[in-house]
This record gives structure tokens, C-alpha cells and sequence, in this order.
């Protein structure tokens, strides 16, 4: 490519912005499956709203608003950022290939970083706050006339069989689960997704897509989604999660989306002083979000020991 001038470089950070917003743009991430988006227009979010969905009653003489609840849940945004340093000797010596790889690969993890969030939220659930102002994961829930009610199961273990049973009981924790007028939460068919650890994902795809176990039909086909979470922690435990509510279990808050910038952008009549100093180029992405819990009725964590 021979020596850069400060337009080459310009004209090169437009093919890797758009390389990599390409990648990103292609890579799955898990979280839309499990959380609920909301744009944030400030540093923070307050969600009052949340667990006061009013229900339907027979129109006698005036309605009868809602009010909100008295939550004081609130999700600050936070800001992350990652860069990567390029020689511009590697650009003359025509390594571009492998620079937009590199652009490529942060692309990726950029897109799987707010499953990363979302799944230590999920971790912290048993003793991390939400709305109501119990644990996300919690024995004692209550709201008006709901009565106390838990989304925790406590596990059998960790054998299809044990799964089975385990399965079974978290689904009986949502048919449960009442509102604070102590009606059904979970009225309709359920659209269930489990979300297990790596060692676990054997014994549920055998759980859930296997026409016969121990020679007995199988009745649990394809009755959740399965999605591998290769954060968690804890190798024994598993989540089953509701999905198909307008709120979920937890929510994705994005104040500004992914942008993508690089020192080159400064123009072609000077250098900025990491390439004059140090002979790179740096190219960086940065947003403003975070990940909270939305709907703690919308999760059921079964713990093993």
C-alpha cells in the first residue's frame, strides 16, 4: 500500500466501520429471547410502572384508573467502551485482511455484551433487589392479594429424570402466581425458555427433543426453547423463563446504541498524537446502557446443591 497519508486513513476507517457493523449486525445475541427493550432518554430510568398492569372489570357506573405502584425500581445507564490499537505499519504492509478481523471480532463481543450483563443479573438474582422490593429470586413475593409466593424450586437434581420433575414444579410455580388482586398472572399458554449452564445442555436437549426416554413417550418435546448460557455460574442450577408477556423477567435499557469511531477522523491535515508518537491508529466503539429486572413473575430458578 505503500506510506499512508491522513486520506488513506480516513478512506480505510470507512471500510472497517462498515465491516464492522456488518458483523455486528449478524451475530445473534441471545438477549431479545428473554428481556424487553427500553430506550432511555436520561442517565437513568425510573420503573414505577412495573407489576401495575390493571386488569379488566365490568364498566358499572365510572372507571376506576390505576395508579402506579410506589417502586422506586430505578436502572442508571452506565458506559462501556472498547478500542483496539492498529500499527500503520501493518496497513503498509498490506495487512488490512487481518485488521478487519480483528474490527470483526470486537464487533461480536460487543453485540454478546449485554447477554454477559444480563446473565450475571440472573446470578445476582437471590440477593440482588427488584420492584417490590424483594429479591429477584425470593420465597416471599407479595403484592395486595397475591398472597406469598415464590419463584425459587428447589431442585432434585440434575439427571433428565430429576429435570422432569424439576421442570414440572416450576411450571406449576407460574400457574400460581396471582396479581395484587389475587387473579391468575399467567392466564394463557405459556411460551417457556430454558436457560442452562454448558454441562447441563446434554440432559435438556435429550429433555426436550427426544421422541422416547426410558422407553416412555416423551411429552416434554418441544415444549420450551433452549438457550445455553455459558456465563453462569453455577453448573447445577437452571432458569425457566415466560417470553411471550410484553415485559419479560429483564430489561435491556440502551440510552445511545454501539457507535464506532477512530482517531483517524481527525482530518487529513494533521496527526493525532498516538500516530505521531506511537505510529497507530486506534479504533473504538462506545454506548450508554445497562440491564435490570423487569418482572420477577416471568422466572423460576431451580437451585441444586
Amino acid at each position: 500500500m505503500g506510506q499512508l497519508a491522513g486520506q488513506d486513513l480516513i478512506v480505510l476507517e470507512k471500510g472497517l466501520k462498515t465491516a464492522f457493523f456488518k458483523a455486528f449486525e449478524a451475530h445473534p445475541a441471545q438477549w431479545p429471547k428473554i428481556a424487553m427493550k427500553t430506550d432511555s432518554k436520561s442517565n437513568q430510568e425510573k420503573y414505577g410502572w412495573l407489576g401495575s398492569a390493571p386488569v379488566m372489570r365490568e364498566w358499572k357506573d365510572e372507571r376506576v384508573p390505576k395508579g402506579l405502584l410506589q417502586s422506586d425500581y430505578t436502572i442508571v445507564n452506565n458506559h462501556y467502551e472498547a478500542s483496539i490499537g492498529v500499527n500503520k505499519d501493518d496497513f503498509e504492509d498490506d495487512q488490512y485482511g487481518q485488521i478487519i478481523v480483528r474490527i470483526q471480532d470486537m464487533a461480536e463481543r460487543a453485540k454478546e455484551h449485554p447477554d454477559e450483563l444480563i446473565s450475571t443479573l440472573r446470578v445476582a438474582g437471590t440477593a440482588a433487589l427488584c420492584y417490590d422490593g424483594q429479591y429477584f429470586y425470593d420465597t416471599a413475593h407479595s403484592e395486595g392479594s397475591s398472597g406469598t409466593l415464590s419463584n425459587i424450586v428447589t431442585g432434585s437434581g440434575t439427571s433428565v429424570s430429576n429435570i422432569k420433575t424439576d421442570f414440572l414444579s416450576a411450571l406449576a410455580k407460574f400457574r400460581t402466581f396471582k396479581d395484587d388482586r389475587g387473579k391468575p398472572f399467567h392466564a394463557n399458554n405459556l411460551q417457556l425458555v430454558v436457560v442452562c449452564p454448558p454441562n447441563l445442555e446434554g440432559q435438556f436437549m435429550e429433555f426436550l427433543t427426544a421422541a422416547i426416554i426410558s422407553q416412555t413417550t416423551n411429552i416434554f418435546v418441544n415444549k420450551a426453547d433452549l438457550m445455553i448460557d455459558p456465563y453462569l455460574s453455577d453448573t447445577n442450577d437452571w432458569y425457566l423463563d415466560v417470553v411471550n408477556r410484553s415485559v419479560k423477567g429483564f430489561i435491556f435499557q440502551e440510552r445511545k446504541p454501539v457507535q464506532f469511531a477512530s482517531t483517524a477522523s481527525k482530518g487529513t491535515e494533521f496527526q493525532s498524537d498516538q500516530e505521531f508518537h506511537a505510529n497507530h491508529v486506534y479504533y473504538g466503539i462506545d454506548a450508554r446502557y445497562n440491564v435490570g429486572y423487569g418482572l420477577w413473575q416471568n422466572s423460576v430458578k431451580v437451585t441444586n446443591t
